[in-house]
């Protein structure tokens, strides 16, 4: 055998190894995420607006926020609010479809928050995320940092994350107060093809 047919040969037998390398790659999804941020809103959480037997009562402070196109392939919520008496508060998050997800059920005990430091958008965020290491329920407040929700996340996923997403924080017992400074969203959905 020649040396140049040697060398075609061994040339052939290269691209036929790196072609069956290349099918064999799965093709990546492309993700873009966006964040959302309320900005600082000091809304206050109504404290028991309504009277129950026994002297508790409900209280809902509620806010919005649009978001842009995209599939959703997962959401993370940050929440930075104020409260003397964590166990009185419930966080819920209704989607633009409307499916709600419970971030948060009477969490914390008698602690005091959600998230630390300065109390706006420049503090030390509770973020629910459900890759996170440490379920809330396992969790102390003030919650700064990330932790599992009350129930996944990915109840969303799939859906369409266009529209707006609203947070609900109920307070479901007097007399302790509290406030909602900021919160925000962050969405990871599949990048359209070009």
């Amino acid at each position: 055998m020649t040396g140049r047919r040697v060398a075609r040969i061994v040339a052939v037998s290269v691209l036929a190894t790196t072609l069956t390398a290349v099918a064999a790659t799965p093709a990546v999804a492309k993700t873009k995420t966006r964040s959302y941020s309320s900005g600082p809103i000091n809304a206050p959480i109504p404290d028991g607006s309504f009277p129950l037997l026994g002297g508790g009562g409900v209280g809902t402070a509620i806010h919005d926020l649009r978001a842009k196109k995209g599939k959703v392939k997962d959401v993370n919520v940050s929440v930075r609010i104020t409260h003397s008496y964590d166990r009185d508060l419930e966080l819920w998050l209704m989607s633009p479809a409307r499916t709600i997800v419970k971030l948060a059920l009477r969490r914390g005990g008698t602690g005091d928050d959600y998230g630390s430091g300065a109390p706006d958008c420049t503090g030390a965020q509770t973020v629910l995320d459900d890759q996170a290491p440490t379920a809330l329920a396992d969790a102390a407040a003030p919650f700064a940092g990330s932790f599992r929700p009350d129930q996944p996340l990915s109840a969303l996923n799939g859906s369409q994350g266009k529209g707006t997403w609203s947070l609900f924080v109920i307070d479901s017992a007097a007399p302790d107060t509290g406030m909602l400074h900021c919160w925000g969203l962050t969405i990871a959905s599949k990048a359209k093809k070009r």
